[in-house]
């Protein structure tokens, strides 16, 4: 399980570079409000986490139901991105820390929980949704 945590974890970090990358470039580059740069790096680095957690990480998983299992994913990173969202606009629009930094804080507070309901109800083996 540790394994899978750290393999989790690089590829997440690989997907939060790349909500960095789209976000300043939204933001710093072309003005927006940094919220909804913010959000758009999210869409990229969901679609990337899914993707490759589902080729490195959970590689073993069953395959069936694949457009079933990104709504699930997706559902759960809803979930997490309300919790997620809420802390980078808290620490950059109320605590005055920057919206990068906000953005690594708030990733790094919601990974555990995205991992653990990822490999229960997403990457599941063929038998069916991981019980430990």
């Amino acid at each position: 399980k540790m394994i899978k945590f750290i393999q989790f974890s690089v590829i997440g970090g690989v997907g939060l570079l790349l909500n960095l990358l789209v976000a300043y470039i939204l933001t710093d580059g072309l003005g927006l409000w940094y919220f909804l740069g913010f959000s758009a790096g999210v869409f990229v680095n969901w679609s990337f986490n899914f993707l490759a957690n589902s080729l490195i990480t959970f590689r073993g998983h069953s395959k069936k139901d694949y457009h079933f299992k990104y709504g699930i994913f997706l559902a759960i990173y809803l979930g997490a991105f309300v919790v997620n969202s809420g802390l980078v606009y808290l620490m950059t629009s109320l605590l005055s820390v920057y919206y990068l930094v906000s953005i690594v804080a708030a990733a790094i507070i919601t990974t555990l929980i995205t991992f653990n309901l990822s490999r229960k109800f997403v990457y599941f083996y063929a038998e069916g949704p991981q019980q430990s």
